[in-house]
């Protein structure tokens, strides 16, 4: 049963799995850093109260709580930058297919079907299907101009072999202007 929803969740599975990937090795770096600072401040606390006769319970847990507070604001700080780094990597590459696919669809409508003036850099589906769009576009313009200028400037009324060859031409030319349709 198909409810219509999405069965593929990526934009980009490239671009997107490679974003993932980076911030997944960065979280596991960061919180094995952190683990093993967190674990050295906890070996210096217990080391320095081992021998002592008189412990102070508040002395080792004011270190480790700093520490803590240090730890925790150093990874919310990276992941706060990773997140700007990767917002940037991704709206960059966004901006990069949508500035060609407006340049692709602005020549179209402009019926202008010359080289595009940018130069495609990103390979991604979606300009595919334009560039094949505005090739079937180019085609299909082109066989009504070869349509068009099949046709006489003129038709002798008096010659019925020339009036059946231009109802052919306007034929095969209503039958190109219905393909449109």
């Amino acid at each position: 049963m198909d409810d219509g929803r999405r069965k593929h969740k990526f934009i980009d599975a490239t671009v997107q799995g490679r974003l993932l990937f980076a911030l997944i090795g960065l979280e596991l770096f960061l919180f094995t850093i952190a683990i093993f600072w967190l674990h050295h401040e906890l070996s210096t606390i217990v080391e320095q109260n081992l021998y002592r006769v008189h412990y102070s319970n508040h002395e080792g847990a004011a270190t480790l709580s700093g520490v803590v507070f240090m730890v925790v604001a150093l990874v919310f700080v990276v992941n706060v930058i990773a997140l700007w780094i990767a917002d940037y990597i991704w709206r960059r590459y966004i901006n990069s297919v949508v500035c060609v696919l407006k340049d692709i669809l602005s020549g179209i409508g402009e019926m202008n079907f010359s080289k595009s003036s940018m130069h495609i850099q990103t390979d991604h589906d979606v300009l595919d299907k334009a560039l094949q769009w505005k090739m079937q576009e180019q085609q299909y313009y082109s066989d009504i101009k070869e349509a068009i200028s099949i046709l006489p400037d003129e038709i002798n009324p008096a010659d019925e072999n020339s009036i059946a060859q231009v109802e052919k031409d306007l034929e095969k030319l209503q039958s190109l202007i219905a393909m449109a349709k």
